[in-house]
Parts: C-alpha cells; structure tokens; sequence
C-alpha cells in the first residue's frame, strides 16, 4: 500500500498539515467515486476503496464514519464539480441560433458525459437506500441546473425584456428538449458512446429558437387559480 500523505509522501512525525489532511481527504474521496461509479455502492467496499487509495481504513473512518457518509460525500462532490462546469459556459458571440447550438454542445458535453451517466444511474439504482440524497440530487440539483442555464439564456440580446420566470421556463423547455432525450438514451445503453442525434440537436434548437424567442409568449393562468386557457 503506498504511504499516506499529500502526494502519495509519507510525513516523518507529527499530524498532517491542514493542507496534507485537505489533500488525503479530497484524495480519498475521489477515489472512492470512481470505485462507486464502476461498481456500485454494495460493490464497492471500504477495503478496496483503502487498497485503490493507498490510505489505511483507520484513517478513512476518522474523516467517513461508513461506507454511506463516504458515498454521500462522493456523490455530492461530483454534482458539485459538474456545477461548477455549467457555471463555467461561456455564450459566444454570434446569431441566436449558432449561439444556441454552442450553448447547447456545451450543455451536453457536461450532461452525458459517462461519470454524469454513471452517476445518474447509481442515484436511481440506489435511491431507496438514500432518499434525501436522491431528492437532493433531482430536485434541488435541477432547480441548480435551471438556473444555470436561465442565466445562460440572459447573455442572448433576445431575453433581455424577460421576466425572471420566464427565462427559468424557458430554461426547462430547452434543457427538456436539448439534454433529457441523450441523456436518457446513454443511461439505457450500455456502450460509452455519447448518445446524440445531431439531426434531433438542430431540429430542438429550430423549435426553441422559434418558440421561445421568435414570438410573443403566451399567458398562462396561474394554476391556483383554477382557470384553464381559452380554447
């Protein structure tokens, strides 16, 4: 097993710097991620997560009281990370729909890459074990994820007259119709190939463009009211 410490280097004596600690941890939980994506949470076991990590399981339950908080703690650093990368698209200058068509590349570069797949899968496999965890992860992850992408949509000169609830329905139509249908196909399949139908991607962004964005919106009634549409 090799030595514990920040950069695989085993400290001579005395307790780890804080920034030795910081790095085993964020080292330990990586690890375990990419156990838990490739076998599983009942298949992955705190001694292959030890021996892979080279950190001795004495060390690993000092900072994970069991194999779920390190879970809990693979899972959630993930989503975090893959935030941070839909935080980080820049929107290129350009017509509305060259525009959305990068944006949504972007999108999808992110959302079916094979650890977001992964983890899609293990979250739904494993969501009668970790009911909060799966709500987080569904709920308040894509409500992160609507946001992200509403703000994205603020850059195109089209929604700058666009009230806030607006942008974020818009936002769910587009990731509805650009990123659900791969999405949901690449967790059905088993080859690594990203699920994409290019004629699909352009035919979505036509639509949006000239839904969303080439026309008055409709108003809607609020749902308390009771009242439906017009017919």
């Amino acid at each position: 097993m090799p030595p514990e410490g920040s950069g695989g280097k085993e400290r001579r004596g005395g307790r780890p710097t804080r920034k030795d600690a910081a790095a085993l941890t964020k080292r330990l939980v990586a690890t375990a991620t990419d156990l838990f994506l490739k076998h599983g949470f009942e298949k992955t076991s705190m001694d292959m997560v030890s021996a892979e990590a080279g950190i001795s399981k004495p060390t690993i339950y000092a900072r994970f009281a069991n194999k779920a908080d390190l879970f809990e703690a693979a899972v959630t650093e993930l989503g975090h990370r893959k935030m941070r990368e839909l935080e980080a698209i820049i929107v290129p200058k350009g017509d509305a729909h060259e525009r959305l068509h990068d944006l949504a590349r972007q999108l999808l570069d992110i959302m079916i890459d094979p650890q977001v797949i992964a983890l899609e899968r293990i979250i739904a496999g494993e969501a009668h074990q970790f009911p909060e965890l799966a709500h987080r992860m569904y709920l308040e992850g894509g409500e992160r994820v609507t946001a992200i992408t509403a703000s994205l949509l603020r850059q195109l000169d089209a929604y700058g007259d666009r009230t806030d609830e607006a942008a974020r329905l818009d936002a769910q139509i587009l990731f509805g119709l650009i990123v659900l249908p791969p999405l949901r196909r690449a967790m059905l399949e088993s080859t690594a190939e990203k699920a994409l139908d290019c004629a699909l991607l352009e035919r979505s962004i036509d639509i949006f463009v000239a839904g969303a964005m080439g026309g008055e919106a409709r108003v809607i009634p609020s749902r308390s009211s009771g009242a439906l549409p017009a017919s």
